[in-house]
């Protein structure tokens, strides 16, 4: 009976995070000035052909980002196949759906140390580049998308918004080319017992890059592909038209704040970005919410519905990941 009860605990936990975001569309929809039936009116008329296309884009350029890590794996020396590695980054992505603080990416490089005999250490390595990389080039196409909305005017706020990110980009920036073009040790300074592992991750975060341009160029196609799919939700509603810029930039905004460590997934908080985005360039909030919803409805929920259809199809494995990962050191200093 204890062990039924404790196991029912944990499931209620994992699910929290999912109902805390219904409970916050929930609440801006009866405690604000949204109005329920235009949203669900439109909701109703959406074209399933536009709508089907923005989750087939979603998807492909999920395959997409299965790839760019293989290929950064293969550049720090690691064999690994495609199918293994687009099952382990959206497995990450459930985790992440579901549980806060990016608890999502070291269960990826579990599942891949579970397949393959590569150091976990030496796959964060390769995360963590791959995160730079992509807010590196989201802060481009975000800046030149304003430079060119707001015609180089930028409003005060943004501006200094941008500074700051810039200045951020530049340092990381550097310390990634002086890592890999002079061979500097920047994790050479740690304990000795942490020295093996901090090796191993410096070998996949320096090694990995391979060819820049190229991994620029593939995570430029990934965020426009985030500006397609939210373009085909738009498209697939009784709305009316907006400018490619004004597209990209609300998609990269949500986007970004997917990123925001305290919320799993950006919960709730992804949801009232897009919605003031929208509002902002015109469109009333009822109308945003309704693209909002079904947005979220590919890039989050059905993320959380074939994460689980990937877990019920491989519980053995999954109960010896999830073991691992709780007494993996990293995870426990979180706690």
């Amino acid at each position: 009976m204890r062990g039924q009860l404790h196991r029912w605990l944990r499931g209620t936990r994992r699910l929290f995070w999912p109902a805390v975001g219904i409970a916050g569309i929930g609440y801006a929809i009866v405690g604000s000035h949204f109005d329920l039936a235009r949203t669900l009116r439109l909701a109703a008329h959406v074209n399933l052909a536009d709508y089907a296309a923005a989750v087939a884009v979603f998807y492909l350029a999920s395959v997409l980002r299965a790839s760019r890590w293989r290929m950064l794996l293969r550049n720090a020396g690691e064999r690994t196949g495609l199918a293994t590695d687009w099952r382990a980054l959206m497995l990450g992505w459930l985790v992440n759906g579901l549980i806060p603080a990016r608890t999502g990416d070291l269960y990826r490089a579990q599942l891949l140390r579970r397949r393959y005999p590569i150091p976990i250490s030496k796959t964060l390595g390769t995360i963590v580049l791959e995160r730079l990389v992509d807010f590196a080039v989201m802060f481009v196409l975000l800046a030149g998308s304003a430079l060119v909305l707001f015609r180089g005017h930028l409003p005060a706020p943004f501006g200094a918004v941008l500074i700051g990110i810039s200045s951020l980009l530049t340092v990381l920036l550097l310390v990634i080319l002086v890592s890999r073009l002079l061979r500097w040790d920047v994790w050479g300074h740690v304990p000795a017992r942490l020295a093996q592992a901090t090796a191993r991750f410096r070998a996949g975060f320096v090694a990995a890059p391979g060819t820049l341009p190229l991994l620029a160029g593939i995570t430029l196609v990934l965020w426009l592909t985030e500006g397609a799919r939210l373009y085909l939700v738009l498209h697939a509603l009784p709305l009316p038209s907006f400018s490619l810029v004004q597209v990209l930039l609300v998609a990269l905004a949500g986007s970004a704040l997917t990123g925001v460590p305290g919320l799993p997934g950006g919960a709730v908080l992804v949801e009232g970005g897009i919605v003031a985005a929208l509002a902002y360039f015109g469109l009333c909030s009822s109308a945003a919410l309704s693209v909002a919803i079904l947005d979220r409805g590919i890039n989050y929920w059905s993320v959380l519905l074939l994460g689980m259809v990937l877990v019920a199809a491989s519980q053995p494995l999954l109960r010896t990941s999830l073991k691992r990962l709780r007494l993996h050191p990293a995870l426990r200093r979180r706690r």
